[in-house]
């Protein structure tokens, strides 16, 4: 060791030279390093209130009959529990990066063709080719002063901000939940008005359902018509107007009590030092 460093002190310009090749060298391939990629993909198929040999048989042995037929698989893995088909897609090693997206694409087509051929109350079928994306960074935004609903807004704010920088692939928001309208009704009052939950149910469908309402048409143009209807706010729902079995007219808002919300029990909730918080993934 002691001769190899005397030589290096004594040619100081060889070891320059090694030195700056060195450097050089690992600045080339850290830059064309390629990019690992995950060449499998996830088949999902739900068939509910059915046991894992039904799934198998019914739905899974379909699936993998298509698939299979693809030439660049490698191999499948099955997995069937009950009200659920799990099929893990591997493709072969030397599939090019660049060349994975037509891929799954393929796979798509190959899943999709089958469909028509799975028992009723199972499927659709979804394919999930982006699960093994590598998080860079992960931020939570909570706060104490602010509406859980104003966080969401302001996580999607940022979201697209954060979308705009270059490299950035995708951002996922975790901890969202999902919005719902409460209507709380006291059972005393519908007896009163003689209202049932249904009268409510078929107000709300009449009046928020998307229908084709036309168009004006003459020898040079077309005028496509809008029908306005749809809620967009509170307010709008509580002026909603009810009939019931006996034709009399009700509103909303006069016999209940509307409010936003969010689904309850939570089906999944994110906290930051035990304050409610939404996640950014990067």
């Amino acid at each position: 060791m002691d001769k190899i460093a005397k030589f290096f002190l004594k040619n100081r310009a060889l070891s320059w030279l090694l030195l700056v090749l060195i450097l050089a060298g690992g600045t080339y391939s850290y830059v064309n390093m390629g990019k690992f990629t995950i060449k499998q993909a996830l088949v999902l198929t739900s068939y509910p209130g059915t046991s894992p040999m039904e799934v198998q048989e019914q739905v899974t042995d379909i699936l993998e009959e298509s698939i299979q037929s693809l030439g660049e698989l490698y191999y499948l893995k099955s997995e069937n529990r009950a009200g659920l088909s799990k099929i893990t897609v591997y493709v072969k090693k030397e599939i090019r990066a660049k060349d994975m997206q037509q891929l799954w694409d393929k796979l798509r087509r190959k899943v999709s063709d089958v469909q028509s051929k799975l028992p009723e109350g199972a499927g659709p079928s979804v394919v999930n080719d982006d699960f093994g994306d590598v998080l860079g960074v992960f931020y939570s935004l909570s706060s104490e002063e602010h509406s859980y609903r104003e966080m969401e807004d302001q996580a999607e704010r940022l979201k697209d901000e954060l979308l705009k920088v270059k490299d950035v692939a995708k951002i996922e928001l975790y901890g969202i939940q999902n919005r719902t309208i409460n209507v709380d009704i006291e059972p005393s009052l519908l007896a009163q008005t003689g209202l049932t939950i249904s009268d409510i149910a078929l107000a709300f469908d009449k009046q928020n359902k998307v229908v084709d309402a036309g168009a004006v048409e003459n020898d040079y143009t077309r005028m496509r018509i809008d029908a306005t209807g749809s809620f967009t706010t509170i307010d709008e729902i509580k002026n909603l107007t009810v009939v019931s079995k006996n034709g009399e007219y009700f509103r909303l808002g006069d016999i209940s009590n509307i409010s936003e919300g969010y689904t309850h029990p939570a089906k999944n909730m994110m906290k930051r030092n035990n304050i409610p918080a939404i996640g950014i993934s990067v």
